[in-house]
């Protein structure tokens, strides 16, 4: 069985290394999600955005949040055409939010859930003024929607204390408690070295991990440990992202699986960061170029084991940030002893043991 999912491991790999060619970058975006979206998807963006913002201090269990669309009209031939693409528009605003801001708690649970969207349209007559010729054509006027927290965050209404701003005051409290400082990649590492201690947990069916998981709980899937890693570099000054896609994990024989990591950017280059596999030593997941060699999947590139599909329960039409082809050069900066610790205490040994046989030799027992 292990050797079956080896080499379904190696075929998927093998599919990927084919559609994501080393020069990934011409294959990606070199900018934020926000930044994708189209003249919608910016009125649903910000609207959520400020619906958020306005419950900050007090929190709620739920946000309701309408768009007018009558701004930016899109045309289609029919209404169910209109009305698929206003869906597909608020998913990908969602997503970008859920990606970019890890405190977005009413989002928490949308690679999970649906936000169930309602639209409205409206015909738009378009005429050719010479001809006199006049076509209808439909599109959506308007979209509105309800967010929730998820159901472990969420204010008990029958008690005076909002449990969900305390909640959510934790977890701020936790990222702050994190300070850094220095050049990008320094900050990185400092940050990892912090989190990469999380106790790996896998989500359950119809669950996902968040930052709360990560920062109070001291447990979380890949999930949790990408969004608190995203929340703490952004207290640090650090542009970051996360990403979500599927991850080719070698080290166990599995194959590959749902998983979430990071992208920074560094000066005018994006690099890959996973938390998950840092294990305190080995940087190679940190500031990882698609072309970086990770001992976790045994020498296998990052972009083979790390490809990105930011699709959630429903789908949307991000496309994902573009590492840089190779990877952050990390100084070796072990100590004496790190480096030449094993070699130093070999050459002991062997003198310990010459010294044995000449004094044996001299006192003629040998």
């Amino acid at each position: 069985m292990r050797a079956k999912g080896m080499a379904a491991l190696a075929a998927f790999c093998f599919i990927a290394l084919v559609a994501f060619p080393m020069s990934g970058a011409d294959a990606g975006s070199s900018d934020g999600y926000s930044s994708q979206l189209d003249a919608d998807g910016q009125l649903v963006y910000s609207q959520v955005a400020g619906a958020l913002e306005a419950v900050q201090a007090d929190p709620v269990n739920t946000v309701g949040v309408s768009v007018d669309l009558r701004d930016a009209l899109v045309l289609f031939e029919s209404t169910e055409d209109a009305e698929a693409y206003a869906r597909e528009t608020v998913r990908t605003a969602l997503a970008a939010m859920y990606y970019e801001d890890p405190m977005a708690v009413w989002l928490w649970d949308l690679p999970v859930k649906d936000v169930e969207v309602e639209v409205s349209t409206g015909p738009v007559t378009t005429k050719l003024t010479d001809s006199g010729y006049e076509k209808v054509y439909f599109a959506a006027t308007g979209v509105s929607f309800t967010l929730s927290v998820p159901e472990d965050m969420a204010d008990d209404p029958a008690t005076e204390q909002n449990e969900l701003a305390d909640r959510m005051d934790s977890v701020r409290k936790a990222a702050a408690a994190i300070s850094v400082g220095g050049s990008v990649s320094e900050k990185v590492k400092a940050i990892a070295d912090r989190l990469h201690g999380i106790r790996d947990s896998a989500d359950e069916e119809g669950q996902v991990s968040n930052a709360y998981d990560a920062l109070v709980v001291s447990q979380s899937s890949s999930a949790g440990i990408a969004a608190a890693f995203n929340y703490v570099c952004q207290l640090n000054g650090v542009e970051v992202m996360t990403v979500r896609g599927t991850v080719c994990d070698y080290k166990d024989g599995s194959t590959g699986s749902t998983g979430y990591w990071n992208v920074v950017r560094d000066g005018d280059s994006w690099y890959g960061v996973d938390v998950s596999w840092y294990d305190g030593d080995d940087r190679s997941p940190l500031m990882a170029g698609y072309g970086t060699e990770t001992p976790e999947s045994n020498g296998e590139r990052f972009g083979a084991t790390h490809v990105a599909d930011l699709d959630m329960t429903s789908g949307n039409s991000l496309v994902p940030v573009a590492i840089s082809a190779e990877g952050y050069s990390w100084p070796d900066d072990r100590t004496f002893m790190e480096k030449w610790g094993t070699h130093v205490f070999a050459v002991i040994i062997v003198a310990v043991i010459v010294g044995v046989f000449v004094y044996a030799i001299r006192k003629g027992n040998i």
